[in-house]
């Protein structure tokens, strides 16, 4: 399968370039596994119904969508394979379909690709990124044949092109041949949605939001081009942004996307109690198995919540019988842990055990997930080691930390600890910037295409410019 999908609903697709870049990120291979395969879950759940195509079929029996969905669900990967092809053989349009057949292809390449990694080095520790790799570029190869063998039978029929160029369009080509899907058929929603981001690349919002508005009229019934469309108004009047989240949650209240939307509105609230009540919501909706933000919030005030509910999500993904779901837990596994373990913290603190209590923290290790929070154990640490008198080690630990320079509450605090010691507020500040520079090192360099296909950019082209860097690439 080659793309990932985000949070936020928008599709990129996973280059090889990207991809090496990705291998060196805090996300860990499971990000990197979500990111693969998360696109085919997400778009699995919207309607059965898509987008018209030049050549109409008849509706896809629900008997078969049903049955492929439950031997995926269930793990019976072939089975689902065979069902999902023969479900988009009867109706090629079939968004679920499709995603469902590659979501089940690239876990059943998966599974034989790590078993034959295995069976050749029982002893060796196998490479988590590696493997998602080779599943995916195997994953590539199975449904790149299935969707030619389909396109050569059906030349006319829409989807077959689109899929199939999903698969084996070379980098710098695929925006072409979506504008040529989309110029061909205009109400093809996946095209018009996969060519969104380019525009946003661009800068142009106004194209981006015109692209999805147009997938979402041609696919009223799908909470996925619906929410795209959401999110190009989020960075606009926050009245009217909340406005429409809240109709989108009326109008979609099962939606797998209503989480992002609320994790949206609570990144732009305007108060922090309305910032919590967007997450709580959000947290507390059927099938949400990470709430970073939300676990982060509480940790700021009570920890032992943030453990608790970590407690409960795992819980949670353990029970589950979908794929994905199961995937989440060596994660929610050490995400517990972590909060579990600056809890017990905690508790010894306020028992006065301080030994103890700087122990358990200095072993407990943040998740490497798409939020790894730092913020408790280090908050908790300084309390520590003021606690024991040491106001000058609890200082030189907060502008040891990294966390520091970008965290309002840390840089309070390192402020407080300051002022004990006899130093102004502006000499603080300026220490914890001068500790961070001293911490910088020279990035690796790296080249990628550039998003028009008219050549190669180099992180290095940018010598001495502030520059940000998103591990992102838009289909």
């Amino acid at each position: 399968m080659n793309q990932h999908h985000g949070e936020d609903g928008v599709s990129p697709e996973l280059t090889p370039q990207l991809f090496s870049k990705t291998m060196k990120t805090k996300f860990g291979w499971i990000a990197l596994a979500l990111l693969v395969t998360v696109s085919a879950l997400c778009l699995a759940h919207q309607t059965a119904k898509s987008a018209p195509s030049s050549a109409k079929a008849a509706p896809a029996s629900p008997s078969l969508l049903e049955k492929a969905e439950q031997a995926r669900k269930t793990g019976d990967l072939p089975t689902a394979i065979r069902l999902y092809e023969r479900a988009i053989v009867a109706a090629p349009d079939n968004e679920k379909a499709h995603n469902g057949l590659r979501q089940s292809v690239f876990f059943s390449e998966k599974n034989r690709v790590k078993a034959e990694a295995q069976a050749a080095s029982s002893e060796k520790a196998l490479d988590e990124l590696g493997l998602m790799k080779k599943s995916n570029e195997a994953a590539n190869v199975r449904l790149t044949a299935f969707y030619r063998t389909q396109m050569a039978a059906h030349p006319r029929v829409t989807a077959y092109r689109f899929y199939l160029t999903l698969e084996h369009a070379k980098e710098g080509e695929m925006k072409s041949e979506l504008e040529k899907i989309a110029a061909a058929d205009p109400t093809f929603a996946p095209a018009l949605s996969y060519l969104a981001p380019y525009a946003a690349a661009a800068g142009d919002v106004e194209k981006e939001r015109e692209l999805y508005r147009r997938a979402a009229e041609s696919q009223p019934d799908s909470d996925g081009y619906a929410y795209r469309y959401l999110a190009t108004f989020e960075f606009g009047d926050q009245k009217e942004y909340r406005r429409r989240v809240e109709e989108y949650l009326a109008r979609y209240p099962q939606s797998i996307f209503a989480t992002s939307a609320l994790s949206d509105a609570a990144a732009n609230a305007e108060t922090p109690e309305d910032r919590l009540a967007f997450l709580e919501r959000a947290g507390n909706l059927p099938g949400t198995f990470y709430s970073p933000n939300l676990l982060a919030l509480y940790a700021r005030t009570d920890v032992h919540k943030a453990a608790e509910v970590a407690r409960e999500k795992l819980k949670g993904a353990q029970a589950s019988k979908d794929e994905l779901s199961k995937m989440w837990v060596p994660e929610l596994i050490k995400i517990a842990d972590y909060y579990g373990s600056i809890a017990r913290a905690h508790n010894l603190l306020v028992a006065g055990q301080l030994v103890e209590a700087q122990e358990v923290i200095e072993k407990a290790i943040p998740p490497e997930s798409r939020n790894p929070n730092t913020f408790p154990k280090t908050n908790l640490l300084t309390e520590v080691l003021l606690a024991e008198g040491k106001a000058p080690k609890a200082y030189k630990y907060l502008l040891d930390d990294r966390q520091t320079i970008a965290d309002s509450d840390l840089t309070a605090l390192a402020v407080k600890i300051g002022a004990q010691l006899g130093q102004a507020e502006a000499q603080v500040l300026d220490e914890i910037v001068a500790a961070d520079i001293a911490r910088a090192r020279q990035p690796d360099d790296f080249e990628l295409e550039k998003i028009a296909g008219d050549g190669k950019v180099k992180l290095s082209d940018y010598r001495g410019k502030y520059v940000v860097v998103t591990f992102w690439h838009p289909t």
